[in-house]
């Protein structure tokens, strides 16, 4: 076998949809959707006026569940070469700039659901 080994960098955007060099990335697009959809959500709830806490728990699992996807976005990139040899990225300062807000996202919305009870 020959085996050319290399650095290939990145950005979210071309891990999510894909470049020349790597293939788009269903779960990719998810973790970085889910925030937005919690989002929407959230602005959806600001403006209902009954039925608002549906749309703060809605917020809450989309805002919760892009966290932890977002954390987990090397382990959706990482594949195999062979028997033997295993690609695995790194942890880059976006996903972990894109993670803060999402996890200030979430916990706006737990105080959120806390107050309106």
């Amino acid at each position: 076998y020959n085996v050319l080994i290399g650095a290939i960098e990145v950005t979210g955007f071309e891990a999510a949809f894909g470049t020349e060099n790597t293939d788009a990335n269903f779960m990719v697009m998810l973790a970085y959707l889910l925030p937005v959809a919690g989002g929407v959500m959230a602005l959806l709830a600001a403006l209902m006026g009954e039925g608002r806490r549906v749309f703060n728990f809605v917020a809450l699992a989309g805002f919760v569940a892009g966290a932890i996807m977002l954390f987990m976005i090397p382990q959706f990139m990482a594949w195999n070469l062979g028997e033997s040899i295993t690609v695995e990225p790194k942890m880059l300062p976006g996903v972990i700039y894109a993670a803060i807000p999402t996890i200030l996202g979430a916990l706006t919305q737990v105080l959120l659901l806390v107050k309106s009870e």
